[in-house]
């Protein structure tokens, strides 16, 4: 994806950080992330930090956790970072659908080579593109938006705890200890029930700070800390908050993989 040539004045100025990191608990990263064309290849790293301030005629970002052990769950991650590339830049927004079934296609193709052993992943994607923010997700990974000091989740979860919360069954997460039992998941044969992506989208104002994140943040930080670590004026560039994020996830255990981007609107 090109982030070359001309720009006409809607065209707004989005730096991004994207991190990573294995934890305190994990001897493998099966996290990813997804900024503007680039991704982490080698699923050994266990720890990187990636930085984008070129301007683009759209913006793409994702987070993907993968699951299922033994290097799986990170091979379900990069597939799901690989596909991506192949869908940016062709109107990614009109295809967020086309491209989870592709995935999800990939991954469920390599389980049967597996011999049956599976894998999976999440995914939260964020596509900018001029004044329009779409965002689409499977699983637990989460975008948030923070406008005017408040901090709004965009996506939805799907997880077994959101299941409960929605049919009315509990009030909220604190209720109960947290449950991360997927409902949906890239990694699902056709015939054990049909992907639903949760798909929206918002208008971007200036001064936009969005937060993609896998479970290891939400897990490890409490959703007030996390706003008002975005919102410090100290640390005012995108790296330095992704950064002070991870580190407050390792200091409260680090018990997963960590993995955060940080988009920042001019």
């Amino acid at each position: 994806m090109t982030g070359c040539g001309k720009y006409g004045k809607d065209i707004m100025k989005i730096t991004a950080a994207a991190g990573t990191n294995v934890g305190r608990i994990r001897k493998n990263n099966e996290d990813n992330f997804y900024i503007n064309g680039f991704y982490k290849e080698n699923t050994e790293d266990k720890n990187y930090i990636h930085t984008d301030d070129k301007r683009h005629h759209a913006y793409t970002y994702a987070v993907c956790d993968g699951v299922g052990g033994a290097e799986f769950g990170e091979l379900a991650s990069l597939f799901a970072v690989e596909e991506l590339y192949e869908y940016d830049g062709r109107q990614l927004e009109e295809n967020f659908a086309a491209y989870i079934e592709a995935v999800n296609r990939r991954v469920c193709d390599r389980v049967v080579k597996n011999g049956g052993k599976r894998m999976g992943s999440t995914v939260a994607l964020l596509f900018i593109k001029g004044k329009d923010a779409n965002i689409c997700n499977i699983g637990d990974s989460r975008v948030y938006l923070i406008r005017d000091g408040e901090m709004t989740r965009l996506t939805h979860d799907h997880t077994r705890t959101q299941s409960m919360i929605d049919s009315g069954l509990i009030k909220g997460e604190e209720e109960i200890a947290k449950d991360h039992v997927l409902t949906q998941f890239l990694g699902v044969f056709p015939e054990e029930f049909r992907l639903d992506p949760y798909i929206d989208k918002v208008r971007v104002k200036s001064k936009d700070i969005f937060l993609l994140c896998s479970d290891g943040l939400t897990d490890m930080v409490p959703e007030e800390e996390i706003r008002q670590m975005l919102l410090d004026s100290a640390s005012e560039s995108a790296e330095e908050k992704t950064k002070n994020l991870i580190s407050a996830a390792l200091g409260a255990g680090g018990r997963d993989n960590i993995t955060t981007i940080v988009v920042m609107v001019k």
